[in-house]
């Protein structure tokens, strides 16, 4: 798997013998390592490639752009790979405009390093959806960047600790993205962000964002939007797939992962496409009719294999080290056999249809609604638009407008966690109360939303979290996790359709299923469920009943006050009970809890009870 490791100092262009020393280690400590970058006031090391990955150089530039790169098109209708070494014009655009030309050029998912030699000025830039990790580790006046922790942690330059606060939201709003992590030490360079080193000093500045992204030359009709979605995303979709030979692609059945198949079908480099379903015997949960459609549509095989609701959890308490708790008990059963396909069948990329559902917008029709009157005003529109929403959260358009106002009157105090709240019973009351007051690790995105409406904020909210690169279960040779559908030009082109044009006739995503006819079975585009899971999720539980209760009744979570034990404990009694926990909520404790045994394992990171004891302030 690629990763990357650097050093950046902001001291300017000078030799400093202490940076000397530090980059010294680092070249010592990976010696197998390619340097992609040396000099004086920046080192870049990386490992591993991919049919799609590389170090792309700079040409008569220092810098190096790190991960996946495509030239943007003016027409949007073609997006062409780059070479690994970029021409000397490009180059000088790059590293004159501080690297916002690559935002604005360009797409991928990358993280590009640049030094200007005559100041010694150097910049860090993470792409507009985070496709390639970026974590920060400040030393002094040095700061060192990866893309791995594990890479960070095995240098041993300081002792990692645990962030509870960051744990303590992330319990009641799992979906957390914030220049913090789980972890005191390490920062997160968020996407579209750029970390600039100059004069004894770092600073931190937004290149790109989807709040800004929303309001450049919003779409004005249906038609007009349906057009340049169709037209952008099977462009993007094609320039992924000219990256890799063979695919292999999960198809759910789904309207999201339907339109990544459709759009690979025809895709000019013509890769080989398996897919692959998954079922289970509940008839909520199998959706092998939908795929079989799909597939037949695109002509491409089918691989269909049943859940096994008897797959042991216990892994999850080996998984690798990461910078935060992910949600592990999903991939748990799915990670090796996918992985083991993908290689005896020569597939070097698993395609999905991740990212739609928040792209396309699913959901929040009053919220739509609100950004019609703010944008729009009343006109005789509005009552068709209240219909919409009404249609879309099958309630009365009375309720809707009702809600709506109590909205627009609390616009100003938009909190797109609130809905988390109501959903944990197993959490203490307490932390859920802290979150609520606190909320203190809301994206940095939101300080600077003032003019945006309350849907677009939402839709913007869901955006914010980009999609898993490294498989915390996977191998190093594990064939490349695509989600093509969460590339930037589509990302921009979703954020500039208003909300109210996103829930057309009722409809979620009607944008796209009015792009996609061409490519989608009729079927499908009609669908309007979604495969149920709880079952599954439930006869997961059962069956792991005994390791989950010892995992998080004697757990660490529990053990410092984080969980309510007396509900946590009749939740998993396995016996019919008052004290009702969802099984989202279970699986992110369990996750939380294995993420901070795998780092309060590790020598020199125990934490004390004096730390993590949790006391409402």
């Amino acid at each position: 798997m690629f990763r990357f490791l650097g050093l950046v100092k902001s001291t300017g262009p000078a030799i400093d013998p202490a940076f000397e020393r530090l980059a010294s280690k680092i070249y010592q400590c990976f010696p197998s390592w390619s340097v992609v970058v040396d000099e004086r006031s920046l080192k870049v090391i990386s490992f591993g490639s991919r049919p799609s990955i590389t170090a792309h150089h700079l040409d008569g530039f220092p810098g190096v752009v790190l991960g996946t790169l495509f030239r943007r098109s003016r027409d949007g209708e073609v997006s062409s790979r780059c070479p690994k070494t970029l021409d000397d014009t490009e180059s000088a655009k790059i590293v004159a405009s501080r690297g916002r030309h690559l935002i604005d050029n360009y797409w991928g998912r990358y993280v590009a390093a640049l030094v200007d030699r005559p100041s010694g000025h150097s910049w860090l830039i993470r792409d507009p959806t985070g496709g390639l990790p970026c974590l920060i580790l400040r030393l002094d006046k040095v700061t060192l960047f990866a893309a791995s922790i594990e890479d960070i942690a095995a240098l041993n330059f300081v002792d990692l600790t645990v962030n509870w606060d960051f744990i303590r939201t992330q319990l009641v709003a799992w979906l957390v993205e914030s220049r913090q992590t789980g972890l005191n030490e390490i920062e997160n360079l968020l996407a579209g962000e750029c970390m600039e080193f100059a004069s004894s000093r770092a600073s931190r500045s937004f290149y790109w964002s989807p709040l800004t992204a929303s309001e450049f030359q919003p779409f004005d009709s249906v038609s007009e939007a349906t057009r340049a979605l169709r037209t952008i995303t099977r462009s993007c979709i094609h320039a992924w797939a000219s990256c890799h030979p063979g695919i292999l692609h999960r198809l759910s059945g789904g309207l999201d992962s339907s339109i990544v198949l459709g759009c690979l079908r025809d895709a000019p480099s013509r890769p080989r496409i398996t897919c692959l379903t998954y079922y289970t015997e509940n008839s909520g949960a199998d959706e092998r009719h939908y795929a079989r459609l799909a597939a037949n549509h695109a002509g491409k095989p089918l691989l269909e294999w049943r859940r096994n609701p008897r797959v042991k959890l216990d892994r999850i308490v080996h998984i690798a080290l990461s910078p935060k708790p992910g949600l592990y008990c999903g991939i748990h059963e799915t990670s090796e056999q996918e992985a083991q396909l993908a290689r005896a069948e020569g597939l070097t990329a698993f395609f999905t249809g991740g990212g739609g559902d928040q792209l396309f917008y699913q959901r929040a029709g009053t919220l739509a609604l609100v950004d019609y009157f703010l944008r729009r005003g009343v006109n005789p529109r509005l009552l068709g638009c209240a219909i919409d929403a009404a249609y879309l959260e099958k309630i009365s358009v009375g309720s809707v407008l009702r809600s709506a106002l109590t909205l627009y009157r609390n616009r100003k105090k938009f909190d797109p966690l609130a809905e988390f709240y109501q959903y944990r019973q197993i959490v203490h009351p307490d932390v859920v109360e802290w979150v609520r007051r606190g909320n203190r690790f809301l994206h940095s995105w939101f300080t600077l939303c003032d003019s945006v409406p309350p849907g677009k904020l939402w839709h913007a909210y869901w955006l914010s979290f980009p999609m898993w690169y490294y498989d915390p279960l996977g191998a190093d040779d594990n064939a490349e996790k695509v989600d093509p559908l969460i590339s930037q030009p589509i990302v921009e082109c979703c954020l500039r359709i208003p909300t109210y044009l996103l829930i057309h006739r009722g409809i979620d995503r009607a944008i796209a299923r009015s792009a996609f006819e061409p490519d989608v079975p009729m079927e499908i585009l009609r669908r309007r469920s979604k495969g149920i899971m709880e079952d599954h999720a439930k006869d997961t539980l059962l069956e792991n009943l005994r390791f989950c209760r010892d995992l998080l009744l004697d757990g660490v979570l529990a053990g410092h006050g984080l969980l309510d034990r007396r509900r946590l404990d009749e939740s998993l009694s396995g016996e019919p009970s008052t004290a009702k926990a969802y099984m989202a909520e279970v699986f992110v404790c369990l996750s939380a809890e294995a993420w901070l045994r795998r780092w309060m394992d590790q020598p020199k990171r125990k934490a004390s009870a004096q730390e993590s004891d949790f006391a409402l302030t």
